[in-house]
């Protein structure tokens, strides 16, 4: 069940990497609105696992989870909040669809998911005793 979660939240990153690159050529997006490394980052700590990795995709995760509810402080997307700029492409401003609710929660989704996965795993995997 795992590396189906996995694979799937590959392909989303992937897929989103490609969105952002072509936004990028068509002069759509800046630079500092990017979000490639940190997808990028990400996937490469889901493909590589050890204690390291595991640590750093946990605080990864808990920052990420931090600034979702921060961001609604703020009038620009944050650097976490990795679907934004493709909300703001694909819908502008309209928040009735589906796919446009689905798009703005997944970064959350993602973030809660993961940081609960990697501290079940790691305490199974390590066998650690409160």
């Amino acid at each position: 069940m795992m590396k189906i979660v996995k694979i799937v939240s590959i392909s989303v990153f992937i897929a989103i990497i490609m969105a952002e690159t072509y936004m990028l050529f068509i002069k759509e997006l800046s630079d500092s609105y990017s979000h490639i490394l940190l997808m990028l980052i990400i996937i490469f700590l889901l493909l590589y696992r050890s204690k390291l990795t595991w640590a750093i995709l946990f605080v990864i995760c808990t920052y990420g989870v931090f600034d979702f509810f921060n961001s609604t402080h703020k009038n620009v997307p944050t650097f976490m909040d990795f679907t934004a700029m493709l909300n703001f492409y694909f819908f502008n401003e309209s928040s009735g669809m589906l796919f446009h609710r689905i798009c703005k929660v997944y970064p959350l989704i993602f973030y809660l998911g993961t940081s609960i996965a990697v501290m079940i795993s790691y305490f199974k995997r390590y066998n650690v005793k409160s």
